[in-house]
């Protein structure tokens, strides 16, 4: 339950990382730092509460209790990141939070439904850039998925929400593997490997179609 790190601290002093769940609410904790990293990583001094609650607080979801396990319960595969991820019991919107010996530096929103994990929004403390936490989010949020999945098998699938090829701020999304996009002109899910990527860069991001020319 512990990874290197620390603003000030000696090097190599060992620093806990836990993340707590809870559902969707507003937490003057989480605005705040919410308006820090929109004033340093987006330039974004405009933060308010009212724009702060449509945008990450408020869903359409409701909160429904998780059904008892299916039997032949799995066993979930070896954990990405160094500390406990939270249990599924409920679907629902939710704010997980990431502290750092008890300080909160990250919060990442998702939505959990009975097939998937959605990861809405991101926000991390810009003082602790070095750790890298918009990563950690990301395998924490796969770790939950392997975790739910090996009691609760049909939802295993962990969305990103939209790729932009030219946009480095979602760009890299693309180094999660394995991963399907959904074709705009398709609508199916499309392998995302080397040869698709590399049809992207060649094309600028600009493709109608993800369906290579063998695809029938």
């Amino acid at each position: 339950n512990k990874a290197q790190g620390g603003g000030g601290k000696k090097r190599g002093s060992r620093k806990v990382l836990t993340i707590e769940m809870a559902p969707s609410a507003f937490v003057q904790e989480e605005f705040e730092l919410f308006c820090k990293y929109q004033a340093s990583v987006h330039k974004d001094d405009d933060s308010d509460k009212e724009g702060y609650t449509r945008f990450l607080v408020e869903t359409p979801l409701g909160y429904d209790k998780v059904p008892a396990g299916a039997e032949g319960s799995e066993k979930p595969p070896p954990p990405l990141v160094p500390c406990e991820v939270p249990e599924l019991t409920t679907y629902g919107s939710f704010h997980q939070q990431y502290r750092v010996d008890g300080k909160l530096v990250a919060v990442g929103v998702v939505d959990i439904m009975q097939a998937c994990l959605s990861s809405k929004y991101f926000i991390w403390d810009p003082d602790y850039a070095f750790l890298e936490l918009g990563k950690v989010s990301s395998l924490a949020e796969i770790d939950f998925v392997a975790k739910a999945s090996a009691r609760h098998r049909d939802l295993r699938y962990y969305y990103q929400g939209f790729y932009i090829h030219t946009c480095p701020k979602v760009a890299y999304k693309a180094d999660y593997k394995p991963a399907e996009l959904l074709c705009p002109t398709s609508l199916e899910w499309v392998t995302f490997d080397d040869d698709l990527r590399a049809r992207m860069a060649e094309a600028g991001g600009r493709m109608l179609s993800l369906r290579g020319q063998g695809d029938g």
